[in-house]
């Protein structure tokens, strides 16, 4: 079965991103592809303005973080962005944050502290409690205040973002997702799958000769208890192969395969390409899923749609009129 849409992964690195967790969003990089265009230290790095937003600086060290967290993103994912694409982005996303921060701030939107303090705790924990905490303050040169009032900013992009995103999509009805269904009823479809063992022998000038040694091959199968292929030894001339044919690719093979039951062994195929036996491993008939089997998916799929045109559409609301500097000229080559 295949599937209509593929919007859980670009929210996953849309939404995710902008609502990284507490730790994630005051770690520094490591020295990766953002780092590395540098040799400023993270205290410097923080002074080098790259771009602003209605006033407010993004500085070289939230660029490069930022970048090598969207690397690191790529790497477990189907994104093939170069590492300048990647830079790219990763400022159009702290330009996002940024005024995403804005707006929470103009709505009056608070954190408790209580939630601060939890997210605190799990920070200095993943750093190995206080001493690797500690640690971590002098290398980057910041103090806890700073780390506190990063922790607490992440929280509130959380915060607006789940209640411009996520609390704006309607709820995905069961009519909804049975009318996506008939008009895609070719998505839920699972092929059918002919899965074979087969001895294929080269055809040719040597397509008699082939033929010849597959009938011999063929009686040594059959004279065998349990007819394993496995049980033979190539001497060169011919090679056993585990693979699924086709109606489309493979119409001789796969019409011979049809006629067989699961477990069977078919005679000498001639075809093109030389000589072939199989055995018929596994046959898994064409299956049309019901709504009832795909509902469940499908309105999680059809909901993160939802989501990512709610958040293409929060995102052009904050830039309509938004003053955006761009500092760092290498970054946008456009």
């Amino acid at each position: 079965m295949r599937t209509i849409f593929k919007p859980l992964l670009i929210l996953a690195v849309a939404v995710t991103v902008l609502w990284l967790t507490a730790a994630g969003c005051v770690r520094q990089p490591s020295g990766g592809a953002g780092q590395s265009s540098t040799a400023a230290s993270p205290a410097e790095q923080r002074k080098m303005v790259v771009a602003r937003v209605n006033g407010a600086d993004i500085t070289l060290n939230s660029l490069n973080s930022m970048t090598d967290r969207l690397l690191s993103i790529n790497e477990k994912t189907s994104i093939k962005d170069t590492p300048e694409e990647t830079r790219t982005k990763a400022l159009d996303q702290l330009i996002f944050r940024e005024l995403a921060y804005q707006e929470a701030v103009r709505e009056g939107l608070k954190v408790e502290d209580e939630r601060v303090d939890r997210e605190m705790e799990r920070f200095i924990t993943s750093l190995g409690h206080t001493e690797g905490y500690n640690d971590y303050l002098e290398k980057q040169g910041i103090t806890p205040l700073e780390v506190r009032a990063e922790v607490e900013r992440a929280l509130l992009l959380q915060m607006i973002a789940v209640r411009e995103v996520m609390q704006k999509v309607t709820p995905v009805t069961d009519e909804d997702a049975r009318k996506e269904y008939e008009l895609n009823q070719s998505a839920f479809l699972s092929p059918e799958k002919v899965m074979v063992s087969d001895i294929a022998l080269p055809g040719g000038p040597d397509q008699e000769k082939s033929m010849r040694k597959a009938e011999e091959l063929l009686a040594r199968i059959r004279s065998q208890k349990d007819k394993d292929f496995s049980a033979l030894v190539s001497d060169g001339t011919f090679t056993i192969r585990n693979r699924q044919v086709t109606k489309e690719k493979d119409p001789e093979l796969y019409e011979a395969a049809r006629k067989l039951k699961e477990g069977d062994i078919s005679g000498v195929i001639k075809t093109g390409d030389g000589a072939h036996i199989l055995h018929l491993d596994q046959y898994i008939p064409e299956k049309q899923a019901s709504f009832d089997e795909v509902k469940g998916p499908l309105k999680e799929q059809m909901k993160g749609r939802m989501q990512i045109e709610r958040f293409q559409e929060w995102e052009a609301e904050l830039n309509k009129n938004a003053k955006i500097e761009i500092l760092d000229k290498p970054v946008r080559k456009s």
